[in-house]
């Protein structure tokens, strides 16, 4: 048997499918419902567009460091949290020809110097760089750790080993004790790493020079993916050969963003400025898909950590939607991959009266907000004793 692949259009074997989260895994797409997955979506294209469609939204500069600052809203000291790093840049002044150091920060501020192989240019604006080479080749990872907290030492020690899961990981000022051991963590450095941490040593306290990169219209095909993907989810076969699927198709593989902005794809790019609009819509520390029927369109919206915002249109014939009622009103869909929590749908009048009104709660949304931990309430990272090495 064979199936037309909704993505790329041409019929294969149904062994050459695999599941597509159309919201990425690593955005929390594993949580959500059937309506943002699909088996109609060939390998290749999952190949493809994991590399060149989603890790340059999921893995840029900015993703990164929203991804930071949303999961610390959860953190759970008491059995240690793995929190995503902040992702600072390549720090020039120790890399080469061949190898590039990025700089991270930790939980605490702890600083990272990760050393890897310089990746193709093509790599240049995703954090970490080949993703995939990566694991064949992991580089070195040394931390300086800055806190004297045992729990906050826990927090910190998981998200590095999670980050760096792959490398060779150097403890450049820790010796772990409590319930923690050293070989848990960290690998017994060579007489050149032992050197090289002398020298990152003389770098403690000085302001670090990096930088990064950005791709322009990195979001669009993205968008035109999720827009494709969730409109065959919502009306089958007569919807991916309508015109408008096709220019989103279009739009998913046209690779020259000024050939893009020539498409007639309705929609807009990543807004990272609040406004009295993301004020509205966007949740906090959530990820926010809504579906709303505007005019002849049907409208997706997405709100990404609460701060960056953009919508396209799935469809401009109405005649697809005409009969079902919950997109006259809208429809909300929140991801919380921190705390593997997923929402949805909510109609959008009682989601907005959530928001803004105090009598009225949804419980599902309530519950996610007593796990919240406010960030003064939280023990200092370091003590008055602490002694930075």
């Amino acid at each position: 048997m064979k199936r037309k692949c909704i993505y790329c259009g041409i019929e294969k074997p149904i062994s050459d499918f695999s599941l597509e989260h159309i919201f990425p895994a690593s955005l929390g797409g594993a949580l959500c419902d059937m309506r943002f997955k699909t088996d109609y979506v060939c390998q290749r294209c999952n190949s493809i567009c994991g590399i060149w469609v989603d890790a340059p939204v999921i893995r840029n500069w900015f993703s990164q460091n929203y991804d930071f600052d949303s999961a610390r809203e959860f953190v759970d000291l008491k059995n240690g949290s793995t929190l995503p790093l902040m992702y600072m840049g390549i720090f020039e002044e120790l890399s080469c020809e061949d190898k590039v150091c990025e700089l991270w920060l930790g939980p605490c501020g702890d600083t990272i110097y990760h050393f890897r192989n310089k990746a193709d240019e093509r790599y240049d604006s995703i954090v970490g760089g080949d993703f995939i080479d990566i694991k064949k080749n992991p580089g070195i990872a040394y931390l300086f750790i800055t806190t004297d907290n045992m729990d906050w030492a826990k927090t910190v020690l998981f998200s590095f080993k999670e980050q760096f899961k792959y490398s060779k990981r150097i403890a450049c000022n820790l010796s772990v004790n409590g319930d923690l051991s050293d070989s848990d963590f960290f690998d017994s450095p060579s007489e050149d790493e032992n050197r090289m941490i002398e020298k990152l040593k003389l770098y403690r306290g000085q302001q670090h020079k990096t930088q990064f990169s950005t791709q322009i219209g990195f979001e669009q095909r993205f968008l035109c993916k999720v827009a494709l993907g969730v409109g065959y989810n919502l009306f089958g076969d007569d919807y991916i050969q309508s015109n408008y699927a096709l220019e989103l198709r279009k739009g998913l593989w046209e690779k020259d963003v000024d050939k893009r902005s020539q498409l007639k794809i309705r929609g807009t790019s990543f807004n990272y400025e609040e406004n009295d609009l993301t004020k509205l819509i966007c949740y906090k520390s959530a990820h926010l898909i809504s579906l709303l029927s505007v005019g002849k369109f049907l409208s997706l919206g997405l709100c990404l950590n609460g701060k960056i915002f953009s919508q396209i249109a799935i469809s401009d014939d109405n005649q697809f939607w005409k009969n079902n009622n919950e997109f006259s009103d809208g429809i909300v869909y929140l991801v919380f991959p921190q705390i593997k929590e997923f929402i949805g749908p909510i109609d959008m009048p009682s989601y907005l009266a959530h928001k803004t009104e105090n009598d009225f709660k949804i419980k599902e949304i309530e519950i996610i907000e007593n796990k919240r931990v406010p960030f003064d309430k939280l023990p200092p990272f370091r003590s008055k004793n602490y002694n930075k090495k």
